[in-house]
């Protein structure tokens, strides 16, 4: 599922255009992003990092959670893409040359060129699922590993 979603992602972000401006703003949210559901589970602490509330993928973090919650925007932006993946949706989302995306979000709120807000509902985690996937790239495919930008709890800090 992820390697169709990142190849969905790469012919997207193709048409990327530098917005310096937007990337300095962009850059100092770094460390104050909101989560994008209200909780998270714990789960078997990947080898990457410390944590034991959120696995850290190659590409992203995945929150693993206990029930359906909704799925909020982490920062501002265009959206760029909405598309069905096999368990849910992805939602694409572009800032500047920085791309925010979402996947495993079950009805989707937004629609293609909509302008999302921090902290805006999105959609939520399917009915059955326990994850979402949030990834952050630069330009067309720098892959950004998103831990430091999440404003996480000075308890969850510890353990790194």
């Amino acid at each position: 599922m992820r390697l169709i979603f990142v190849i969905i992602f790469y012919s997207i972000a193709l048409a990327g255009v530098s917005q310096s401006s937007q990337n300095l703003k962009f850059e100092k949210s770094k460390g104050h992003w909101p989560f994008p559901v209200k909780s998270f589970s714990k789960y078997t602490v990947s080898p990457d990092n410390k944590l034991d509330r959120c696995q850290v993928g190659s590409t992203g973090i995945t929150f693993f959670v206990d029930k359906v919650d909704s799925v909020k925007a982490v920062y501002e932006g265009k959206v760029i893409a909405v598309f069905s993946l096999i368990d849910g949706f992805a939602i694409l989302t572009k800032f500047g040359d920085y791309f925010i995306a979402y996947s495993n979000v079950d009805n989707p709120t937004v629609k293609k060129d909509d302008y999302i807000f921090q902290g805006q509902y999105i959609g939520s985690i399917p009915t059955g699922a326990d994850q979402l996937f949030v990834a952050l790239y630069f330009k067309e495919s720098k892959e950004i590993n998103p831990y430091p930008w999440f404003s996480w709890p000075k308890e969850i800090l510890s353990q790194d």
